[in-house]
């Protein structure tokens, strides 16, 4: 017979192990990820002001962009809109081996300043890699997606005075 003290043990030992087997069962199984020919990719944009990402049919697509956030001439971001859904976006699609990143820029009105300010100087270039880096660790994002439109050379104003 055993002693009480190494009772106690096997009981907790098998308290655990049974609880141990019993959150390993109530695990969802890992979802399998798409798999298109020749390696394509299936991928789709979430908007941040609409939609909801329980309805995404992450069965069908490699990769979600979350559309978007927006680069200051400084190189460094706005804050993106509805982080909340960000983050359960990429809790979503990780769940369902879906990459996911953020798009950066977008049509934004035709206002592509932003972006023209930051590409002319080094400095805030370098500013914008290293805040999309912090951004993307952040959120745990797989990657960017740059949705610069459109990239152009900015027509010289003249004033003409009479």
């Amino acid at each position: 017979m055993p002693r009480p003290h190494l009772r106690r043990r096997l009981a907790a030992g098998a308290l655990a192990l049974a609880t141990t087997a019993a959150t390993l069962t109530l695990a969802p199984p890992a979802a399998e990820a798409v798999v298109l020919p020749n390696n394509f990719k299936s991928v789709g944009y979430m908007p941040s002001w609409s939609g909801n990402v329980n309805s995404i049919q992450y069965g069908k697509l490699t990769h979600i962009n979350y559309a978007f956030v927006l680069p200051n001439g400084d190189g460094s971001l706005r804050p993106v809109e509805n982080p909340s859904k960000l983050s359960s976006l990429v809790s979503l699609g990780h769940a369902n081996n879906v990459k996911v990143s953020i798009a950066v820029g977008g049509w934004n009105d035709g206002d592509d300043s932003a972006f023209e300010a930051l590409a002319a100087n080094s400095g805030t270039r370098t500013a914008f890699v290293n805040n999309l880096i912090a951004f993307v660790n952040q959120y745990n994002l797989d990657g960017v997606d740059m949705d610069w439109e459109y990239p152009t050379r900015a027509p010289r104003r003249t004033t003409t005075r009479c």
